[in-house]
């Protein structure tokens, strides 16, 4: 029987639960999600790097493990490259495995009202394996390692300040800094940061800025509304923190801002959600695709703005 969408949910979420309880295990709080200095995450066969929540998983599976390298290859076509050689492939802890998620929403246009229509949700999981537990890596993937030193790593934004200014303005959103606090207030749309010389460093500065910049898309993407309820210590309020948590450090990923500081920090929060994950495992990729979503809104309306602003000024 084929397994419906909330079965292929609940799967993946379970597996993405339990690599995280883990690896808090495993790391003991210390070193499991340590800035990376390697290349950028990515299957060595395809070559296209892991993006949304992806590379956290991987940063979080390396460290916890010992891995050096960003390049991954599935299961599959391990046991299948060692068919189609002939030989025998030994793998370090055949069993100990990391699940690469991939999401997306199925939205098509409805031929009566020419409106764009939610159809469902498209979820598919593969588990891989980092190239370091295969014996022999660099024999076996020779062709596909001289290949990817001709890669060049993905460019960082480095005006990371400039882009959240871009979003708040094309969204409206009002934005101040001092005071001793970070929040964003719905019923005022308004993000509220300390003055960036409060902060040990520009990356912490980011960090918490992109936490409320994803809080800000919660009106827009329904995942609260105004006096709701999302008060400290309830069920909205802690799973709308894990989004805007998990979205900065997605955020921190994507946009460059990682720090030794910032990681250890989101460390710290995730070990807080152990024990809620180990009873309540989907809200773990709930809340990573939620807050996938988020960024793919935010940078939708940063680009947007930027299309227009190169049209106006050819």
């Amino acid at each position: 029987m084929a397994m419906t969408e909330k079965d292929s949910l609940k799967a993946a979420s379970v597996r993405m639960a339990e690599q995280v309880i883990q690896a808090i295990a495993d790391g003991k709080g210390a070193t499991w999600l340590k800035p990376w200095s390697g290349g950028e995450f990515r299957n060595i066969f395809s070559e296209k790097g892991y993006n949304g929540f992806n590379p956290m998983w991987c940063r979080i599976y390396c460290n916890t493990h010992g891995y050096k390298s960003p390049l991954f290859v599935t299961c599959q076509k391990v046991f299948s490259i060692g068919k189609e050689k002939g030989i025998r492939i030994n793998i370090d802890n055949p069993k100990r495995i990391l699940t690469i998620c991939y999401y997306s929403i199925i939205i098509k246009k409805n031929e009566e009202t020419q409106k764009d229509e939610y159809k469902g949700r498209f979820l598919k999981y593969f588990n891989v394996y980092n190239i370091e537990q295969i014996e022999n890596h660099e024999e076996i993937f020779a062709e596909q390692l001289q290949k990817l030193d001709n890669i060049t790593p993905t460019e960082k934004n480095s005006d990371v300040s400039r882009f959240f200014d871009q979003y708040f303005i094309n969204e409206n959103i009002s934005f101040g800094e001092g005071g001793d606090s970070a929040y964003y207030s719905p019923s005022k749309h308004h993000v509220q940061m300390p003055n960036v010389e409060q902060f040990v460093g520009q990356a912490e500065y980011c960090s918490v800025l992109a936490h409320e910049a994803i809080h800000s898309t919660g009106l827009e993407l329904k995942r609260f509304k105004v006096g709701d309820g999302t008060k400290f210590g309830s069920e909205i309020y802690s799973e709308e923190e894990l989004v805007a948590e998990l979205g900065s450090v997605q955020f921190g990923e994507e946009l460059g801002f990682i720090s030794e500081r910032t990681v250890r920090n989101s460390e710290a929060y995730l070990i807080g959600w152990a024990s809620k994950l180990k009873n309540q495992p989907e809200m773990l990729l709930n809340a990573a695709i939620k807050a996938s979503q988020a960024i793919k809104y935010i940078v939708k309306i940063v680009e947007k703005e930027n299309e227009q602003t190169e049209t106006v000024a050819a």
